[in-house]
């Protein structure tokens, strides 16, 4: 008999998905983004568990996307029933922390809690500790196993797929969950079918990868200059890559995953708000509470020696007026500083906030706009994203802020980096999804950023994601513009 009761209401096609593959062992949610899939694992769930057939899960993410699951006002705590909640355990892991004595006494509460949840990110997989501790966790508990953003194992021969291969026979039941279109990308679901159903596409007659990628795709001989013959994947006259059979692909997908389009659900809410959370570095976090304790923080102390017995000191960083350090401190978390002589050094190589962009524009199928509050912000962001991205700054030309703005409303750019410089006036309806990658204080300028994309034209629901520090500037901006 279930027990389960929903906390949120479920919207039409979640309720349809949830009454027919709830009791399902394995199963994959290829939804488009914000159309609830966090929610409708949340729920099947809390029925396994209701049903006494779980009492743990496991979720797998992209770093930064595992915070999402257990803060506040989202995920668990936004969906899951309160009388389910207060029997639950949960820990969100993070590699940086993971020898501390508060995580390993956090581990232990939670192997003695009735219902569960353990969020880690792909990455903690690939280090040794992150790969027991999923596994312990697996053999401990009648555990549900979620991939999010599944596409992340989409590379058979990754050391990260092989890993996390190694966890598939210890749960009891699966999901994968993504928004990235097979239709796009066919050769992608190979490997994320093939961990939540091993034996699947044996059963369809494909008794390798090579034989998939040649029932989807045709193939030419190539030689290279050394004499050596290889297969090259036939293309259009423009290079995009020619498929086959995808309606038979569809087909074999439909038992046992369901692809859902924004276009399809009738009841969605025309605006999707979500917080990506991640982690700073501890060499920021160390420099950003010092600046927040002291208003003063050198940037290097660890110059050579000479430098030092010549007078020269290590860059600094002084703000004892409230703004002017509310200011350096929101560039703390983005990864760098202006100092007290007006060079801008950066502070943490690689960028985690850079690295959290650079795998959520991976999954992006379809044009977004990445707002910036600092020009710093617009120049790295660019400079990674290389060819797929136009800028709109203070320092565009006029002639060059209208050919940005066609390049992204006609599709010869993905990606559109802006500060607020760009919130007024313009029209970029081509693109379904904002990126907040840093926030301007000022609500104004955020309302109107808002309006750019979701404005009469726009036949999309629009996605809007901001990227959060938990405990910082960022959070504290965030929550004052009160959206």
């Amino acid at each position: 008999m279930n027990n389960y009761t929903f906390r949120t209401p479920p919207l039409a096609h979640q309720l349809r998905l949830y009454e027919e593959t709830r009791d399902l062992h394995a199963y994959a949610v290829f939804w488009d983004m914000g159309l609830g899939k966090t929610k409708h694992i949340i729920d099947v769930a809390g029925y396994l568990f209701c049903e006494g057939e779980i009492d743990a899960v496991l979720v797998i993410a992209p770093n930064g996307v595992h915070a999402n699951w257990d803060v506040p006002g989202e995920g668990l705590q936004r969906h899951m029933p309160e009388e389910l909640l207060r029997v639950v355990g949960r820990l969100t892991w993070h590699s940086s922390k993971a020898k501390l004595a508060s995580t390993k006494q956090q581990l232990k509460v939670l192997s003695h809690s009735q219902f569960a949840w353990l969020m880690m990110a792909y990455d903690a997989l690939i280090t040794e500790n992150g790969l027991i501790t999923a596994e312990n966790f697996l053999k401990q508990r009648r555990c549900l196993l979620v991939l999010d953003e599944s596409q992340r194992i989409k590379n058979a021969k990754a050391k990260r797929t092989k890993r996390i291969k190694k966890l598939r026979p210890h749960a009891d039941y699966v999901r994968i969950m993504t928004g990235t279109p097979a239709e796009q990308r066919p050769f992608d679901v190979y490997s994320q079918i093939s961990f939540a159903f091993p034996h699947y596409w044996r059963e369809q007659g494909f008794g390798a990868y090579i034989a998939f990628t040649h029932h989807l795709a045709d193939f030419r001989k190539q030689r290279s200059p050394l004499g050596h013959e290889f297969e090259v994947q036939r293309t259009d006259s423009e290079g995009k890559p020619l498929y086959k059979n995808l309606d038979e692909l569809s087909r074999m997908l439909k038992p046992i995953s369901s692809r859902l389009l924004k276009d399809e659900v009738l009841d969605l809410p025309e605006k999707q708000y979500t917080r990506v959370y991640y982690e700073m570095t501890a060499q920021q976090r160390k420099l950003y509470e010092v600046l927040e304790r002291d208003y003063v923080v050198w940037l290097n102390e660890q110059m050579p020696l000479d430098q030092l017995e010549n007078g020269v000191l290590p860059p600094m960083v002084s703000a004892d007026i409230a703004i002017v350090r509310q200011l350096r401190l929101h560039q703390l978390v983005m990864g760098y500083v202006t100092d007290d002589g007006g060079a801008v050094n950066s502070v943490v190589e690689p960028n985690p906030a850079l690295e959290l962009l650079a795998e959520i524009t991976e999954d992006l199928a379809h044009p977004a706009i990445i707002w910036c509050r600092f020009r710093k912000d617009v120049e790295l962001i660019t400079h990674q994203l290389g060819s797929h991205a136009v800028r709109y700054d203070g320092t565009t030309s006029p002639e060059d802020r209208v050919r940005a703005v066609a390049a992204l409303q006609g599709g010869e750019k993905q990606f559109f980096v802006a500060t607020s410089a760009a919130a007024e006036g313009i029209t970029l309806t081509a693109a379904r999804t904002a990126i907040y990658y840093s926030n301007d204080r000022k609500l104004g300028k955020r309302q109107q950023s808002e309006d750019r994309n979701h404005r009469i034209g726009q036949a999309h629901s629009v996605q809007y994601q901001d990227f959060v520090v938990p405990g910082t500037i960022t959070e504290i901006i965030l929550d004052s513009l009160m959206y």
